[in-house]
């Protein structure tokens, strides 16, 4: 004679282990893909060599013309300009929010002055695709934008004129 064993236990049983489960689950093993362990954070440098050059010649013209005045690096687009809200926001951001200056200039107030952009050396098509819808939002929203070419080394008053002059044009191309 052969009695038949369920390898399951009862119903209740098996109610009674999942509540316990639910009420006092085990502790989490940790996450294949963590941040801190699998990529130990180090401190950076923000601006390269160029960039800090650049930042220095924009901070001098700037203390000239708005002592009270702001330099700030590496400003993502959409803190630099305000669209209307009957289209989606989140579209725009989609679109835009990868995009950044790589110089605000900005009064005591904190409005945009001006942005600068450096040039680079050799850009990918898709980095220019990328540089070209940033100068035309910032164009629209009617933003200075001086583009700082590799090997400029303006007097300061030409970069005062090119930053600040009400007659230079909205998009000044430096040398």
């Amino acid at each position: 004679m052969h009695f038949a064993i369920d390898p399951q236990p009862p119903l209740w049983q098996r109610l009674s282990q999942a509540i316990q489960r639910r009420l006092h689950p085990p502790p989490a093993a940790p996450e294949q893909g963590d941040t801190v362990s699998n990529w130990p954070p180090a401190p950076g440098k923000v601006l390269s060599g160029a960039e800090r050059l650049v930042h220095t010649a924009l901070e001098g013209a700037l203390r000239a013309v708005h002592p009270q005045g702001y330099l700030f690096a590496h400003v993502p687009l959409p803190r630099l300009v305000r669209v209307p809200s009957r289209r989606s926001y989140k579209d725009w951001l989609a679109r835009t929010g990868h995009l950044s200056a790589d110089f605000v200039l900005c009064d005591a107030n904190s409005r945009t002055l001006a942005v600068v952009m450096i040039a680079a050396f050799h850009e990918s098509p898709r980095g220019q695709r990328r540089r070209q819808r940033l100068l035309r939002v910032l164009q629209a929203a009617g933003v200075r934008v001086v583009e700082w070419k590799p090997g400029w080394q303006p007097e300061p008053k030409a970069l005062r004129d090119a930053l600040f002059s009400a007659a230079a044009p909205a998009q000044t191309p430096a040398h």
